[in-house]
């Protein structure tokens, strides 16, 4: 994550990830769809990063063009029925050589009733790669009982994958 950089935490919740992301982001803005999570968010963590609903970025970055030099999306584009739209935006809005950080619970075969959509490793990969970002790096996040395990590297194992990408040059 880029030091002193500007990071937009899209599908915050209630913004500790954001708040971990001002320690050393010059500016930090969690988004997300829920009135109660931003309202908590700006109650617990007031001062390092900025919340709004995501019904107000459009009009905050509408004619500001590439303002982020990262965007975080944690566990977020699974239950959204526009993921490519969404992806397209963060190209839009990420400065040239701007990095995504994306994740998403690999496809397990079994549905789950809060996902709109789910993609097995190779299809999250396509579906970021397609939207204009180049994968640079590649983890998997396995829960053992006690912690959350992180690993790296291509495909195979875990129940999560995180890739980090750069927006590509059109």
């Amino acid at each position: 994550m880029p030091t002193g950089g500007r990071v937009l935490d899209y599908g915050c919740g209630c913004g500790y990830g954001s708040h971990l992301l001002a320690m050393t982001a010059a500016h930090v803005l969690g988004v997300d769809d829920s009135d109660e999570s931003i309202e908590f968010a700006r109650r617990e963590y007031d001062g390092g990063a900025w919340f709004v609903h995501v019904s107000q970025l459009g009009a905050i970055y509408a004619k500001s063009g590439q303002d982020f030099d990262a965007v975080v999306c944690l566990e977020t584009l699974e239950h959204l029925d526009n993921a490519e739209a969404v992806l397209n935006y963060f190209r839009g809005i990420l400065k040239p050589g701007g990095v995504l950080v994306a994740s998403t619970p690999i496809k397990r075969g079994r549905d789950n009733r809060w996902h709109n959509v789910e993609w097995s490793e190779a299809e999250f990969e396509g579906l970021i790669e397609d939207a204009g970002f180049e994968v640079t790096r590649q983890f998997r996040q396995r829960w053992d009982g006690q912690a959350a395990r992180l690993f790296s590297g291509p495909h195979g194992g875990g129940q999560t994958q995180i890739l980090i990408a750069e927006r590509r040059e059109a």
